[in-house]
């Protein structure tokens, strides 16, 4: 962030700033998360870089959502998606339905997840994202599980177990199997 500043790259300065955001999130430092986030959409605004504002503002979503003020993380998200499609950034998309689809899940919501799920999971295949498609599988699966879809929620699981076994991730394997005991599958 110094040589950022010191170089006067202010471009640099906002993705750092949106990053050091995100490590503050990890730690549950949320209010200088949500700082940080807001520093770093400030810039991309000033700068015009519609793909650092809607980074941003999936991430301030995410802070909002781990803090359990869903409603106001799927107002960040909702703008992130219109960005995002706005842009015709296919990744930016995916990655906004998924949160919001999280977000309605909190909020027990799980039918109306399970919509912005399965519209992530286009995305994600059409794109080759194969990673974020084991994530959504696993996400819809539980979900299915939980409003008595049983079948559908086995075979989201399955196929999201298969796929991280490939991709030898071994934790998301391991997220798959807690989700599916926690939902009795």
């Amino acid at each position: 962030l110094e040589i950022a500043r010191m170089i006067g790259d202010v471009q640099g300065e906002g993705s750092v700033l949106g990053d050091m955001g995100s490590a503050y999130a990890n730690l549950g430092e949320y209010n200088k998360a949500i700082e940080l986030h807001e520093k770093a959409l400030e810039i991309a605004g000033k700068l015009g870089n519609v793909n650092g504002e809607g980074a941003a503002l999936n991430n301030m979503g995410t802070v909002y959502r781990n803090l359990g003020d869903y409603r106001q993380s799927i107002s960040f998200f909702e703008k992130a998606l219109e960005i995002a499609r706005r842009i015709g950034d296919r990744q930016g998309e995916g990655v906004a339905l998924g949160n919001m689809g999280s977000a309605y899940a909190h909020l027990g919501e799980y039918r109306k997840a399970i919509d912005f799920y399965v519209k992530d999971l286009e995305i994600a295949r059409m794109i080759g994202d194969v990673r974020g498609t084991g994530t959504v599988l696993g996400n819809m699966g539980f979900a299915y599980a939980i409003i008595g879809y049983k079948e559908k929620s086995v075979k989201c699981f399955q196929e999201a177990i298969v796929i991280f076994k490939r991709l030898g991730l071994r934790n998301m394997r391991e997220w798959i199997d807690t989700m599916a005991e926690s939902v009795g599958i």
